[in-house]
């Protein structure tokens, strides 16, 4: 009788659907992997990474579920309730090197989180809180242009970004 109470109370819970794990990436190609989470809202966020010219880079990409719509405007989001990233700022300072580090369409949006010359995320990188934090919180503008707020957890995110992209996690 326990048993079955402690089960009700975990399904009555609010949680996350699902942990992270590894899956296809969002991308034309078949052979890239991406570390995944859906939500309790169904929607998906991924994290995948490239590396190109000497450098590593790891991308977030929002997938909204089905019937839902982005706006115009970048996402923005924030760990644990810190300091919010505006990634638009990041999108910006892609496209003054002549590089698309941000992008928003109608069901999906992406911006760069991490690059470096190193194939390792080191405890000093601001991406390191995707791995120390708890849940990451995004704000997207609504095609309506309301703004809404999902919530995704973050527990596995690091041992799903290491076996999807090579890279050293902390």
């Amino acid at each position: 009788m326990r048993t079955l109470a402690f089960v009700l109370m975990l399904l009555a819970s609010p949680a996350f659907a699902a942990d992270w794990s590894v899956g296809p990436a969002p991308s034309d190609d078949p052979a890239m992997t991406a570390a995944t989470v859906r939500n309790e809202d169904g929607h998906v966020l991924f994290l995948w990474g490239r590396e190109a010219d000497h450098r590593y880079q790891v991308f977030a990409e929002l997938h909204l579920r089905r019937g839902e719509t982005f706006g115009a405007a970048m996402p923005r989001y924030r760990i644990n309730g810190g300091e919010t990233v505006e990634t638009d700022t990041v999108r910006q300072q892609g496209e003054e090197l002549g590089a698309l580090w941000g992008h928003v369409g109608r069901e999906a949006a992406f911006w760069m989180v991490w690059t470096s010359i190193q194939k390792a995320i080191l405890p000093s990188d601001t991406f390191a809180t995707w791995f120390t934090g708890r849940e990451i919180e995004v704000t997207y503008t609504a095609a309506d242009g309301t703004d809404k707020t999902t919530r995704f957890s973050l527990a596995g995110a690091a041992e799903a970004v290491r076996t999807a992209t090579g890279l050293e996690t902390p």
